[in-house]
């Protein structure tokens, strides 16, 4: 056989398409599996077992890993690329893709081998020339504080070279993870620390970071010096003295040297004001190269790189001293550019492969749609107002308190806080505490938890804080244990979080019942009402009275005269105010700097101004004024409270907010898309114009309203709409329903519009039942605070998640009514825009990962969602292409694709695993796996039911 027939016989079998049908099915399977492993094997372990590895099990099956399969994928790639790709321009497009994946691939061969992530913890004032492995250890024995022999921990089982010291080391144990056990007895031969502990193999942490690596070994020379341990971040490690050389035996991380040095001049954690949240990281360093020197700033987001190695803003530790210690991840990476230029090659292929052969000019016709819209029925959908004996008016509820790192209007904090609470709720809880403890407030939905603290109360039925106080006295000590294994990473029961939870609101609504206690009238003297802030001025006079009459008389108050008891009883009543005013920071009301504090802040701290004076004052006339029920007082009151609140407050942003919430845009949104869908299959069925046109107004209110809560949204929160779960729900609602009256008013496609408008409602609905925290406007983690990613990663991203849904709804139409040329032609370019989309974001995320971790791939469960949705429009594609899929195989895939996005967009939230982990929400595995079933039988019935019906055609 000649080179040449050999040569093409290789290209033949190693490029067949067969190759990639089949392969990427599998790769799928590897996602999935190892994405869910994560749960219980951690990155590192999830990446070892199935994504590195060349074999993984599945059960009793054997399969290759996720290494394996990329390989022969770049294989079959490469050998089409070269031997039967058809060059011609109409083709440029498809080529350009694929060279792209190919040198994507390279790229990732590259930093295989290349590529080294360290970390790099330096405290301000310190100089390093060294970053360190994150899990790997190494055994060092120092002499005079100068290390003179390293022994990598993975090596440790040969032995050691001891013989330029005057002592031999045997190692008698080393563990990878240690459990530190106290010994039973003492044992002869062990000396400090080892003489009461020893140390146990363990299995390893599921992150290896975590691993506490350490060894036991003896000590031997003319003398024999005994026995030590010694392990990861021991306080005092070992040490022996030998004439006058002193030897210490440490494990410490492996370390790397860098070609320069490194000095940490400025360390800032930026917060959120009134929490501890981070909201970003800062470090000023200075490079030291030789005689060269100049400044630097790393921040999160914002990497510095120098001589190839690239520092990123980690995270920030605090010794016990509490010293800040800034965490510079450090990342040595020759390939880093390629997955840039490879990205941009597959996103300008795939743009001009879709330019080319399916964007043709749009022509809109002429017919002119009447513009009806049918509001009065809808009312139904916005939240119902319950009548108040007492209304606290505008003013008060657009009052601004800061809560959660934001300043927003009182009528925000009341809805947000505890189970939803109004305004008018809020003030009666207040300034009526003794009123609102009586008051049903509480919702707890689990019988288990009820039993727990001993409640006979129907779950459907709320409580009031008088009931429910014995119960949390009664679940404290395992209130307190439960948050002690909720730090500690430990899992959770659903009951053991709810009772967390309940403790939690207990203690916030208790905050709120004492935030004017201090104002709070205490008694009568001398025919005058007296409070706290009386009882204050003479505070020091009163104690001191009390302990002379103490000495003199005892602690037997029945020896005391009336007076005496009287000054007894009013120390008594300071100090329980004092404790009720300790920590009481909840109700932050009080401008002061740049920031707002709780009224109990200011009395305990005695440092008020004259400007904080009257404002506090005012804050006590609208107490008086609502326990003398005086609603015309408390309203004025009010009103001149938010006049000089100008001085401090966006009060206009305020205002604004207040409306928002009573407008209910989305949920006005929820019944205008379905009334909208109703219409048109009304329409449909009946032919009659009027519904069309009805529709049509309401189709268009529908984007409308969807996008002026995302547009109200971006002014108070000053950044994109899609930094949460949450909002990104509302922001593919808003393009399901935008693309749905596309269809419907230019495209004459109603059958598409009723289901966008239908999955538009049912999107918007299921954000209604996800935690208060996510539907909140809320701030952001450090690494989610940037405009720029979030406005281009996010917002593709979750586009790419609108168009993929409007892609299967046209698909289970399809199956639905049937095959013509023009419908799949129409589904295959929706298709191509749908991973056109879905690929852009996940390249961008790629790159925000890149300049936020240093490494632009990572198999983090977020990574594996994109990329199964990725991976699942290629392999349908090029199964039509290669004839591997009938048509109705075809279709029925695309209709499924709703499932990768519903894993890709909610599954990977359940896990609370990864780099992404700060997007975990709990609550919605219910939901998912109901979607799923749901789906799955009805694109099995759709199949069965077309099948005869598509092979006749």
């Amino acid at each position: 056989m000649s080179i040449k027939r050999a040569y093409t016989n290789v290209l033949k079998y190693a490029g067949h398409q067969a190759v990639t049908f089949f392969a990427l099915p599998l790769l799928m399977i590897i996602v999935i599996v190892g994405t869910v492993s994560q749960k219980w094997l951690g990155l590192h372990g999830a990446l070892e077992t199935y994504f590195y590895a060349p074999l993984f099990w599945l059960g009793p099956l054997p399969l290759p890993g996720a290494i394996l399969v990329l390989g022969v994928i770049f294989i079959n790639l490469l050998a089409r690329f070269i031997g039967y790709s058809v060059w011609s321009w109409r083709k440029a497009g498809i080529h350009l893709s694929h060279l792209g994946f190919l040198l994507l691939l390279v790229g990732g061969i590259v930093s295989a081998f290349t590529r080294t992530d360290t970390v790099m913890p330096i405290a301000e004032g310190d100089i390093v020339s060294t970053s360190q492995s994150y899990d790997e250890s190494q055994f060092v024995i120092y002499k005079n504080d100068i290390p003179i022999i390293t022994k990598r921990f993975s090596d440790i089982e040969n032995g050691l070279n001891t013989e330029n010291l005057p002592f031999d080391i045997q190692f008698i144990n080393a563990c990878l993870n240690c459990e530190i056990k106290l010994r039973e007895q003492s044992q002869d031969g062990w000396v400090g620390a080892a003489a009461k502990m020893a140390l146990h193999n363990a299995p390893p942490e599921r992150d290896p970071e975590a691993n506490l690596t350490g060894v036991s070994f003896e000590v031997t020379a003319e003398e024999n010096y005994g026995k030590y341990l010694t392990f990861l971040h021991f306080p005092k490690p070992p040490e022996i003295t030998i004439k006058e050389d002193t030897y210490r035996f440490e494990v410490i991380r492996l370390t790397y040297p860098l070609p320069f040095k490194v000095k940490l001049t400025d360390f800032r954690k930026i917060t959120y004001d009134g929490t501890n949240k981070p909201k970003s990281y800062e470090s000023d360093i200075k490079i030291i190269d030789g005689q060269a020197e100049f400044p630097a700033r790393i921040s999160m987001n914002n990497p510095f790189t120098y001589k190839g190695y690239t520092l990123y803003q980690s995270s920030f530790q605090v010794t016990p001293d509490g010293t800040e210690v800034s965490v510079l991840a450090t990342v040595y990476n020759t390939g880093r550019y390629f997955p840039y230029i490879a990205c941009l090659l597959m996103a300008i292929g795939l743009l001009l492969h879709l330019g080319i052969r399916y964007i043709s000019p749009v022509t809109i016709t002429n017919k002119k749609a009447l513009a009806a819209f049918i509001i009065g029925g809808l009312f139904f959908t916005s939240p119902t107002s319950h009548a108040y004996a007492f209304e606290v008016g505008e003013d008060f509820q657009s009052l601004p308190i800061l809560y959660e790192g934001r300043v927003q209007p009182i009528d925000s904090f009341s809805r947000n806080i505890l189970s939803g609470l109004s305004a008018n709720e809020m003030a009666e809880i207040i300034f009526a505490p003794t009123q609102a403890i009586k008051k049903p407030v509480f919702k707890i939905d689990t019988p288990a938890l009820l039993i727990s603290l001993g409640l006979e109360s129907d779950p459907s039925q709320k409580i009031s804080f008088q009931k429910l106080s014995p119960g949390l006295d009664k679940t404290r000590e395992q209130f307190f244990t439960l948050l002690e294994k909720e730090k500690s990473a430990q899992d959770l029961s659903p009951t053991e979080k709810d009772l967390i939870n309940i403790h939690t609101q207990g203690l916030m609504y208790l905050q709120l019942l004492r935030s004017f206690s201090f104002a709070m009238p205490l008694g009568i003297e001398q025919g005058k009402m007296i409070t706290y802030k009386d009882l204050q001025k003479d505070s020091v006079f009163l104690r001191e009275a009390l302990n002379n009459t103490l000495k003199e008389k005892g602690t037997d108050i029945n020896t005391l005269s009336e007076d005496e008891q009287k000054t007894a009883f009013l120390n008594y009543q300071i100090d329980i105010m004092e404790k009720s005013g300790e920590g009481n920071v909840l109700w932050r009301v009080i401008p002061k700097e740049d920031s707002f504090v709780a009224p109990w802040q200011i009395i305990s701290s005695g440092q008020g101004t004259p400007a904080i004076g009257k404002i506090m004052s005012l804050w006590t006339d609208l107490l008086e004024a609502y326990q003398k029920q005086n609603e015309e007082k408390f309203q004025k009151t009010a009103a001149d409270l938010s006049r000089i609140y100008e001085s401090y407050a966006p009060v206009a942003n305020l205002k604004l907010e207040r409306l928002y919430n009573m407008a209910a845009l989305l949920q006005i949104s929820i019944g205008i898309a379905l009334l909208s869908a109703m219409l048109l299959i009304l329409y449909n069925t009946s032919s009659y114009l009027p519904f069309r046109k009805i529709a049509l107004g309401t189709g268009l209110l529908t984007p409308v309203l969807i996008g002026a809560d995302i547009c109200i949204r971006i002014i108070l929160l000053g950044r994109p709409p899609v930094g949460t779960l949450y909002e990104s729900m509302v922001f593919v609602a808003f393009i399901l329903s935008a693309l749905s009256f596309y269809f419907m008013a230019l495209k004459n496609k109603n059958d598409v519009a009723v289901f966008g408008f239908s999955m538009t409602a049912l999107i918007l609905l299921s954000s209604r039942f996800l935690p208060s925290g996510q539907t909140d406007l809320t701030v952001l983690d450090a690494v989610l605070s940037t405009n720029f990613w979030l406005a281009t990663h996010v917002l593709i991203i979750s586009i790419g998640y609108g168009w993929c849904l409007l892609t299967s709804g046209m698909a289970h139409i399809a199956l639905l009514h049937g095959q013509t040329d023009r419908s799949m032609q129409s589904l295959h370019t929706h298709t191509l825009i749908s991973l056109l989309l879905v690929s852009i974001g996940t390249i961008l995320g790629g790159i925000w990962a890149d300049m936020s971790w240093g490494r632009f791939w990572g198999w983090d469960p977020k990574e594996n969602g994109a990329l199964l949705i990725c991976i699942w429009l290629v392999w349908v594609i090029h199964a039509r292409i290669s004839n591997h899929l009938n048509t109705l195989w075809y279709t029925t895939l695309l209709a499924g694709l709703s499932i990768p996005v519903a894993l890709a967009w909610f599954g990977v939230n359940l896990l609370n695993v990864g780099l992404h982990s700060y997007g975990f929400v709990s609550g919605i595995a219910t939901g998912l796996l109901s979607f799923i079933l749901v789906q799955t039988g009805l694109l099995v019935f759709l199949f069965l039911k077309s099948k005869d019906k598509w092979q006749e055609k």
